[in-house]
């Protein structure tokens, strides 16, 4: 028989279908298309050589769901500005994924469901800490801060709900009752009710206190809480808040600002205040630098080469200057050939900074070293080498870590000591709480 040059295929079958000689024993690892595809799907769906460059008007349904969420969630292109007045609701697929998410990432929680305002909200700490971790401060939102009373909004942060839950805080209407309370058998996550709260406050601060717990199988509990630390709610006569079983329900507690952004507000101001200098501390770092003597052969230069930025009783900040060579115009050559600091740096090490060939003025670019104090000093000693201005004989003992080009040739040794606290800021007496004299005959023995 002579093939057909029909391009369509048949749609009955052949009466005498072709035999092949050699049948394979395993289907073909590329199936044949066919014109008219088959009622059921492949067992292996085929993949697309050119996907669309448009979505389906129908969107597929995937027959085997992600067990996990997407690393990357889906975000809204216009998110609100104020969470839901209804609670999410959360769907038996979207919570196993959110009960995956918060295990893994959260110990427990999941992401936060209300606008961050962090610097309005601060959460407590306990020694004996839920199993399941923090509330999270991002779960409170301040909605508006009157100084006597605060309103805001709570979310349940958890993906699975949470039972017995309760929140109370001092009720601003002390006629009704001394706690304002709040509770429900069971929260589901999301906000936990639709009217924001009113809290009173107290000293500029309002407390708020809520517990909740154990949810079929997700197990809460904060075993070994010191519970005389839980506030006694004495809430209005119709509601009543349970005893708090540290075996099945965590406690969770936030300390609210009631002025909005009041904390940050106060942490600049005090940002601000800390970064002012006062007149005394200024004058004391004029006269807070001490050299002491330790070579007759190197007298120190009449202009101090150390000049103190800060004194804060635990650390100095200062920075070095060159000042021994160029300094003058009518000197030619005005480069020294080596200088060295060497000082205590702020985590208590020895540190020594060299650097060669150096000009009049700053010894470094990165200028400004910090020192730790000890008894109230801090000691800098420099060790500075030059064979046209320094003419001592013999060899100076430089500590290794400074690497000195000369091995000690032509080099000397200078110590200064700096007062940690400012000697003319005394408030009490208006004089220097330290004369130089008494403190270097202190200091020295």
């Amino acid at each position: 028989l002579e093939p057909s040059d029909s391009k369509l295929p048949s749609t009955d079958p052949s009466s005498h279908p072709s035999s092949s000689s050699n049948p394979s024993s395993e289907p073909s690892m590329v199936p044949t298309g066919s014109a008219i595809p088959s009622d059921a799907p492949s067992e292996f769906p085929s993949t697309s050589a050119a996907p669309s460059s448009k979505p389906s008007g129908t969107p597929s349904v995937s027959s085997y769901p992600s067990g996990e969420p997407s690393a990357v969630p889906t975000g809204s292109a216009i998110p609100s500005d104020m969470p839901s007045e209804v609670p999410t609701v959360v769907t038996t697929q979207n919570l196993q994924s959110f009960q995956t998410a918060s295990s893994n990432r959260f110990n427990g929680r999941s992401s936060n469901t209300l606008p961050s305002n962090s610097a309005d909200v601060e959460e407590s700490s306990f020694s004996a800490q839920c199993n399941h971790g923090y509330y999270g401060e991002d779960n409170v939102q301040v909605l508006q801060g009157l100084d006597d009373t605060v309103k805001f909004r709570i979310s349940q942060p958890f993906a699975s709900d949470l039972e017995r839950y309760a929140v109370w805080f001092d009720n601003p209407n002390t006629s009704e009752s001394e706690s304002k309370c709040y509770y429900r058998d069971s929260v589901p996550f999301g906000n936990v009710a639709v009217t924001p709260f009113e809290a009173k406050c107290q000293e500029g601060f309002a407390t708020i206190s809520l517990y909740g717990g154990e949810a079929g199988e997700t197990e809460f509990h904060q075993i070994g809480l010191d519970t005389s630390l839980i506030p006694q709610a004495r809430c209005q006569s119709q509601v009543e808040v349970q005893e708090f079983n540290p075996n099945k329900r965590c406690f969770w507690q936030f300390t609210l600002d009631c002025s909005r952004n009041g904390r940050q507000l106060r942490a600049n101001e005090k940002e601000k205040e800390s970064s002012t200098v006062s007149p005394c501390e200024e004058k004391s770092k004029l006269i807070d630098v001490s050299n002491v003597q330790l070579d007759e052969a190197c007298s120190a230069p009449e202009l101090s080469p150390i000049k103190v930025e800060s004194q804060d009783e635990e650390f100095v900040t200062f920075t070095v200057s060159q000042v021994w060579k160029g300094c003058d115009n009518s000197e030619s050559g005005g480069i020294l050939d080596w200088l060295a600091t060497d000082f205590n740096n702020d985590q208590g090490k020895l540190t020594c900074v060299g650097q060669n060939s150096v000009p009049c003025g700053s010894s470094s670019s990165s200028s400004i070293f910090k020192s730790e104090c000890t008894d109230g000093v801090a000691v800098i000693d420099l060790f500075a080498s030059d064979l046209d201005v320094f003419k001592r004989t013999g060899t100076m003992m430089v500590p290794a870590a400074c690497a000195a080009p000369s091995e000690g040739l032509n080099t000397c040794h200078y110590r200064y000591l700096v007062q940690c606290k400012p000697s003319l800021c005394n408030s009490k007496a208006g004089h220097p709480a330290t004369s130089r004299r008494s403190f270097l005959r202190a200091w020295l023995g």
